[in-house]
């Protein structure tokens, strides 16, 4: 049997609406909001699945297209600094922050590098030091154990970092307007070495040029965050820039969000608040039963109520869960899938088993257009491909999961 999709469209030019959480009366347009119900089957549409390619591999190094690390062990602890923070705009270029060389360098969407973007990310001492290295004579960009036949040893220079972790890089993330935000803490210690202060900068790149940065303490960012810790900065893709943060007072923790529209402090949503969930995610997602989900939210245009129901039977250990909806390019993305209390081992790393994963499509205008076949966890472009990022002993590798017709 195969699936179906109910679609309310709510445009403008009909119903006057009311919140249902808090019972308070949304204020009416001058233009009245109708209703129209529409099933969509998964028979009219296209159907993809994804074709995993590698598309850059980023050796260790601060050269174009490489990548920083930095690890040392302290209070009998392994600490690590590495890339961690990929986003892709519309058009597929990829971006990734290399904090330790303080940089994000951007490839377009075939992996060719293009160019370095010079942010704060990795404070401390840094100079050009020397070591050796075991290489392939034939390949000296190969690098090979101490018994290989064909070894040899070879001076590379490299630069040094002695991080004093009064600045750090978190993340990166890019909105439908292909504006980028860099998010940063700055740090002070006192003498014995203990933090003092924390406080968080976003960077707004256009264009791949910087335009602002906005500060804690400033009134775009506002202050009163003494015992306040980073979590995360996300865009929703409607203009609005989401500051998560937790606060630790007297043993207990408490989550606050700022939204942010323009660059303009709108509101701080605190945990408990009527609607926090609504505000913080600018939608709503309703569980109408254990296989039947909703989610409504609103575009500058229109908005839409999507209703979703596994096409498989579900036992008492099996769970339905819909995500939220990421808005990119041209295109809505929905995922949906069904976790089972079964792990499956990937790797190093064991996790649920999911079945029946789809990433479902939609225009502007609340049209299916397509469904992907798959649940590859990553970040879209704006024409539904996907890309991950991994690390290994030798570098970065980001994989691109190009979306192809299957029927």
């Amino acid at each position: 049997m195969n699936k179906v999709i109910m679609i309310l469209f709510l445009f403008n030019n009909g119903l006057f609406a009311q919140e249902k959480s808090t019972g308070t009366a949304v204020k009416e347009s001058t233009v009245p909001i109708t209703l129209s119900e529409t099933a969509i089957t998964e028979e009219n549409v296209p159907v993809y699945e994804y074709k995993p390619r590698v598309i850059i591999e980023g050796k260790w190094g601060d050269g174009p297209g490489e990548f920083g690390t930095w690890g040392d062990i302290m209070n009998s602890e392994m600490i690590e600094y590495q890339p961690n923070s990929l986003s892709v705009d519309s058009k597929g270029n990829i971006y990734i922050l290399d904090l330790v060389n303080e940089r994000i360098q951007k490839f377009d969407s075939n992996g060719k590098y293009l160019k370095s973007i010079s942010v704060e990310s990795f404070s401390g001492k840094r100079y050009e030091a020397e070591t050796t290295v075991m290489v392939d004579k034939d390949n000296p960009e190969v690098s090979v154990p101490p018994d290989h036949p064909r070894r040899i040893d070879i001076k590379k220079k490299f630069i040094q970092v002695e991080p004093d972790f009064k600045t750090i890089g978190i993340n990166i993330v890019i909105d439908s307007k292909d504006n980028l935000y860099y998010y940063l803490v700055r740090r002070e210690y006192d003498k014995e070495g203990a933090k003092t202060k924390e406080t968080g900068e976003v960077w707004l790149f256009k264009d791949d040029k910087l335009v602002e940065k906005m500060k804690q303490g400033e009134e775009k960012i506002e202050s009163e965050l003494k015992e306040y810790t980073k979590t995360d900065i996300v865009p929703d893709g409607r203009g609005n820039l989401y500051y998560y943060l937790k606060e630790m007072k007297d043993g207990k923790e408490t989550i606050e969000a700022w939204r942010f529209r323009d660059n303009k402090l709108e509101r701080k949503m605190k945990q408990g608040e009527d609607e926090i969930e609504k505000e913080l995610k600018e939608f709503t997602r309703k569980n109408i039963s254990d296989n039947h989900k909703e989610i409504e939210f609103k575009t500058s245009k229109n908005s839409f109520k999507f209703s979703f129901k596994p096409s498989i039977p579900l036992n008492n250990s099996m769970r339905f869960s819909v995500s939220e909806p990421e808005i990119k390019g041209n295109y809505i993305f929905i995922s949906a899938w069904v976790i089972t209390d079964k792990y499956i081992k990937k790797g190093e790393v064991s996790k649920k088993e999911r079945l029946d994963e789809k990433i479902y499509i939609f225009d502007y205008n609340g049209k299916l257009v397509g469904i992907i076949k798959s649940g590859i966890p990553g970040i879209f472009d704006g024409e539904g491909n996907a890309y991950d990022m991994k690390t290994t002993e030798t570098g970065v590798i980001v994989t691109k999961f190009v979306k192809e017709v299957i029927k």
